[in-house]
């Protein structure tokens, strides 16, 4: 049994015996991201409500204000006094106190504990909320330590004693005590070591790795991945610095661009929770199922016109699914190995035209493999299975089977390469190009090609 359990069946327990204080005890020893999860559990909102006003600890109850799902946010917020609330996200970072306010999706309501909040906080978190919440001013933290150059390093250290930040501070800013430019950061390891007389902006190390207010998120995540960072400051267009990302923002941001990609891939509009109620599951996969189900009925009537003209050789209905198949799963591992590249923006513009040749070639070979593969289990075992009815050559059979798997996955590999690089081109995600929107077009161009190359060849031999 896991730790979840053991705590939600002994808070389940202590709430039927209505013992309070025995639950306050149980919620002090746990983290709030397993109060959040716990809580989730309930079915009644009445136990939910319970649980959150017995976990005394108001930073703990602050986290985990800011972590449950957003209807149950908004329900909790609505129940409680808007000072209890103000309360709570005044012991949040500036940021996460951003996002909750904005998750509640009520102006209302927002403005009804802003106006509770102190007037240096309210301005902060107002600012905060007008920036696009997919921007670097979305989702960094205006809380910093910024000194100017001319400093030491007794006076900084002096400085950040009575600091009260929410967030870890790992370094320390450097700004230019006239123009208030951003000229470097030191490290707190770097400082407490310096020569305590010594001016900061001769330690501070010089930074070209920053992220500006209206730079996207996901190319702010690129950053933190490829230079291995923990923070980031944030830059205006005055050169001054006015917020730090950090790395903990960054792992939210991943994991929910991966749940987009997915959603995305699996022909949803977004990704769909496993308690998200019977209608909305419907709403959200119905959609592209649809558009898929009309592209399949193509494809149907493309196989039904060609078997109409090759009705003699019913041997041939039996292989388009195989050519299908092979192309499928072709151009999906193109267009996966495409999206993942482009993702980690490891391919620049100028390799796409040589990417695009290399998994074409690479596409080309492997269909020349299992074409020859095809070929040769159909040379011998159709005419063990149909004898005389197939009213096919079995060699002719053969090379209708070679060339149709050759060329299907050489098309569909071209397909599983351009789409994503041209989706990108136009400013959309990628990752549509895995969807089964593509999937079920490459299944019409591999019945073609299987129906046409059968077609011409049946005319040349017979």
């Amino acid at each position: 049994m896991s730790n979840q359990q053991i705590w939600l069946e002994q808070i389940s327990n202590l709430l039927k015996e209505d013992d309070d204080q025995q639950i306050r005890k149980e919620l002090l020893a746990i983290e709030p991201a397993d109060i959040e999860e716990v809580i989730s559990q309930f079915s009644s909102f009445e136990d939910q409500l319970r649980v959150f006003r017995l976990t005394d600890d108001t930073e703990k109850r602050a986290e985990l204000l800011s972590l449950l799902e957003d209807d149950l946010k908004l329900k909790l917020t609505e129940k409680a006094d808007p000072q209890e609330i103000t309360s709570l996200i005044e012991e949040m970072a500036s940021d996460d106190a951003a996002d909750f306010l904005a998750d509640l999706e009520n102006d209302v309501l927002v403005k009804e504990i802003l106006k509770h909040t102190e007037t240096e906080f309210r301005q902060d978190i107002t600012k905060l909320l007008s920036f696009d919440e997919e921007s670097g001013g979305g989702i960094m933290t205006s809380e910093l330590c910024a000194f100017p150059n001319n400093l030491t390093v007794k006076d900084v250290l002096n400085s950040l004693q009575p600091e009260t930040l929410k967030d870890p501070v790992m370094y320390v800013y450097v700004i230019d005590s006239v123009s208030k430019h951003f000229l470097g950061a030191i490290s707190l390891i770097d400082l407490i070591h310096a020569d305590s007389d010594e001016k900061i902006g001769e330690i501070a190390e010089p930074s070209s790795i920053w992220a500006s207010l209206d730079e996207d998120r996901e190319k702010i995540a690129a950053k933190f991945r490829k230079y291995n960072l923990w923070v980031m400051p944030v830059l205006d267009h005055r050169n001054q610095i006015v917020g730090r990302i950090t790395v903990d923002d960054i792992l939210d941001i991943s994991i929910e661009e991966a749940d987009e990609d997915i959603a995305i891939m699996t022909g949803t509009s977004e990704a769909v929770s496993h308690d998200a109620n019977l209608m909305e599951a419907i709403r959200l996969r119905l959609p592209w199922l649809v558009v898929t189900l009309l592209l399949a009925l193509t494809n149907a009537f493309v196989i039904g016109h060609f078997l109409k003209s090759l009705d003699k050789f019913i041997v041939l209905a039996a292989f388009p699914t195989v050519i299908a198949a092979m192309g499928g799963n072709t151009g999906m591992q193109s267009a996966t190995v495409f999206i993942r590249e482009l993702a980690l923006e490891k391919i620049l513009p100028e390799e796409f035209s040589s990417l695009v040749l290399r998994e074409t070639l690479s596409g080309f070979l492997m269909g020349i493999v299992c074409g020859l593969i095809a070929a040769l289990i159909a040379y011998i075992g159709i005419p063990i299975l149909y004898g005389e009815t197939s009213h096919l050559n079995p060699f002719i059979l053969a090379k209708i089977i070679f060339f149709s798997v050759c060329f299907g996955m050489t098309s569909a590999s071209l397909i599983g390469t351009l789409i994503p690089i041209s989706l990108r081109k136009w400013g959309l995600d990628p990752a549509v190009a895995a969807g089964p929107f593509v999937t079920t077009m490459n299944d019409i161009l591999s019945s073609f090609i299987y129906f046409f190359i059968a077609t011409t060849l049946l005319k040349v031999f017979l």
